[in-house]
């Protein structure tokens, strides 16, 4: 009986024009792939690497950051210029355009690469264990990755494009310049005193997030109109960028200690003088 609910409702309220599209077809496809990353990437892999070296990927992870930074670029430029770019785009909340025009589908079309990049960006915790970069694998690294595959489906099926861009546009710029970031830093030893340090990502993550949560939640309590948002994804934006406060309570931990750490050298440097 659930299961003639929940098809009814992903018949009446998902889009019908990636219904028959490579893993549209089927809800339990996000929650399967996040499952065969999380066996993967927290028994398998480390039960692996347990007694052997850490191996060296130098050059690969480097190929790696590059492609998924161009792939991320490109998808930002795409989806930029069919939105927020868009002169007519209205910010507070974008209807969704539902039509088979070439630009609606162009929307739809870039959504569903926006989807293979985050099954791709797995790869990233396994090549981090196989280097043994365990302190880089944290609870939030992996909630970040899991919540991205779940959302970006859900959002490609029942909001694709309009209001919902920005959590495709602030993902894929965030992860095009952490790519470009790693990238450099594995290649040119000239990058390597810049690398960034969990308190640099924690803050990136948490800004990605509170916007996620302040603009959800005002189309969620005050929905204009003209535009007739998806509760359903609002409410799932809103729950994932509440738990990864949770998930990310040691991140925080971190930026309090770093922030209280520059303050006590700076008063002493005063002191000094």
């Amino acid at each position: 009986m659930m299961k003639k609910y929940n098809d009814k409702y992903y018949a009446r309220y998902g889009d019908p024009r990636t219904a028959n599209w490579l893993l549209m077809d089927n809800q339990m496809y996000p929650f399967l792939i996040a499952a065969l990353y999380l066996v993967t990437t927290k028994l398998i892999v480390p039960m692996v690497m347990r007694k052997r070296n850490p191996i060296e990927l130098r050059w690969l992870s480097v190929a790696y950051n590059i492609g998924m930074c161009l792939v991320n670029a490109w998808v930002l430029y795409e989806l930029g210029n069919l939105t927020v770019l868009n002169p007519k785009f209205d910010w507070f909340c974008q209807p969704i355009d539902w039509s088979n025009s070439p630009e609606a589908m162009r929307v739809a079309e870039v959504g569903w690469i926006f989807l293979l990049t985050t099954i791709l960006e797995c790869i990233t915790t396994i090549l981090i264990i196989l280097r043994k970069k365990e302190s880089y694998s944290s609870a939030v690294h992996t909630f970040v990755r899991t919540q991205a595959l779940i959302v970006a489906w859900y959002g490609l099926k029942f909001a694709p494009g309009g209001y919902n861009s920005l959590y495709c546009l602030l993902n894929v710029l965030i992860y095009a310049v952490l790519h470009f970031h790693h990238a450099a830093v594995i290649s040119m030893p000239f990058f390597k005193h810049w690398h960034w340090e969990t308190v640099t990502l924690a803050l990136i993550y948490v800004l990605q997030f509170s916007i996620y949560l302040v603009y959800y939640s005002q189309l969620y309590f005050f929905p204009p109109r003209n535009c007739k948002p998806s509760f359903f994804v609002l409410r799932l934006n809103m729950g994932i960028s509440l738990l990864f406060f949770v998930f990310g309570k040691d991140f925080f931990v971190s930026v309090f200690n770093f922030i209280s750490g520059k303050k006590k050298s700076t008063e002493k440097q005063k002191k000094k003088y």
